[in-house]
Formats: structure tokens, sequence, C-alpha cells
């Protein structure tokens, strides 16, 4: 499988790296520490400037219900339920617990940048 990340959303972040399976990667590891060496993060647009939450869930959106609801039991409408009920999403910002640590970057390089989570 080439899946290499599977989590779940709480209230705060779409990703809750408090619990997750990680299958490790060099790929998806070395983006990771790139991103922290040399991307910076505002609250307005996360890691490496890659968008606001509005935007990206309208550029990436189908693509990452796909993702989440693969490595669940949930329809792509329970996942959706479940996204909008994030800050990122309610508030349009990065600006979640952990968004600038743990929970942003392991939603930013695995799901959005690489597409390989689930």
């Amino acid at each position: 499988s080439g899946v290499l990340l599977s989590g779940v959303a709480d209230d705060s972040a779409p990703f809750n790296t408090g619990l997750m399976l990680v299958k490790p990667s060099m790929r998806v590891g070395s983006r990771g520490l790139s991103v922290l060496r040399h991307c910076d993060w505002t609250r307005e647009s996360g890691f490496c400037r890659v968008g606001a939450p509005w935007a990206i869930n309208a550029t990436h959106g189908e693509r990452l219900l796909s993702m989440l609801s693969a490595g669940s039991r949930l329809t792509h409408t329970e996942v959706a339920r479940r996204l909008e009920h994030t800050w990122w999403l309610r508030n349009n910002s990065w600006h979640f617990i952990g968004g600038e640590a743990d929970q942003g970057l392991f939603w930013f390089v695995p799901y959005i940048e690489l597409g390989v989570g689930t």
C-alpha cells in the first residue's frame, strides 16, 4: 500500500498526532525535516505558505476526503462534517493546537503535499 500515515481529526486539528499509525518513509521524513528547516509558518497560510484552509479545502477537498474516508469506515459526508468542525476549517486558520508544530506538519506534508495519508 502507498499509505504511510493514518489518523483522525479532533475538535481542533484536522490530524491529531495523539493517536496515529505511521509507516516510516525516507521521502516523507526528509520532506518533513526540510519543511522544518526551510519553510516559514503563518496562522493564515500554514507551512511553506501552502494556503488558507478554505482555499486548500476548495482545491484539494475531494482528494483529502477520499484519503481520510479510505482509512476509516466513514463516508465522504461524515468525514467532511468532521473536518468542518475542526478549528482549522471553522476559523480558516492554521492557528489550531499544534498547527505550528506536529499536528500542522503531519497534516501538511503527508496529506496536503504528498497525498500519502489515510
